[in-house]
């Protein structure tokens, strides 16, 4: 399950509380989003293209790789975790990558994120789509040593309902985020990996 965080404090120009979208929103505006009731459905700020909420959602994943032993494939797919709300979209803005050198050897190491289409073959082009600018390239991670590596504006809008966007079908269906890890050599001491995708939802 992904988590959540505290909303962020933006700078806005004007504070909506009503039902409805504003109409004409400045960029920084702020709308709390009401339903009949007069209950808060979500806090929203105008980006200059979407509403996106306040809060962020993060997505995270923990890979030991200890069981592995000291030789893994140079590329290393995992699932990240299931985006299955269908009434928002989300605005992916950065991914913090870490990872930790558990033998004398050293690499450097290229990530990347993406999304697949959940209980596939995610090595198939068919069923991974990379988010773009997502590529990172470390640099050398010595034995016994860890990083921890930022990308940052991404900013990248994905439409969780319509998976023909992704995938060229028009079955709608949940999706993993995926990351893709691969190393300049193919003996690895990579112990453990660390990864936290950071998103806003996005109002259809």
């Amino acid at each position: 399950m992904p988590l959540i965080k505290a909303p962020v404090k933006q700078q806005f120009d004007f504070y909506y509380d009503q039902q409805e979208a504003p109409t004409n929103p400045a960029i920084g505006d702020i709308w709390k989003e009401r339903d009949s009731s007069r209950l808060l459905i979500q806090e929203w700020f105008w980006n200059g293209t979407y509403w996106l909420s306040s809060a962020e959602v993060v997505f995270t994943q923990n890979l030991n790789l200890g069981s592995l032993s000291s030789t893994v494939n140079p590329v290393i797919d995992f699932t990240v975790g299931q985006a299955i709300d269908r009434q928002n979209n989300l605005f992916i803005t950065r991914y913090i990558f870490s990872a930790f050198m558990g033998s004398s050897s050293s690499a450097n190491y290229t990530t990347r994120i993406g999304v697949s289409t959940p209980w596939s073959n995610i090595s198939s082009s068919t069923t991974y789509t990379e988010i773009p600018n997502s590529a990172s390239t470390t640099g050398t991670i010595d034995g016994h040593s860890s990083i921890v590596r930022t990308v940052a504006n991404l900013n990248f809008h994905l439409n969780t309902r319509t998976v023909a966007e992704l995938h060229n079908t028009n079955t709608m269906s949940p999706f993993n985020f995926v990351c893709r890890l691969s190393s300049n050599l193919t003996t690895q001491g990579l112990r453990q990996v660390m990864l936290g995708i950071y998103c806003r939802l996005a109002r259809k």
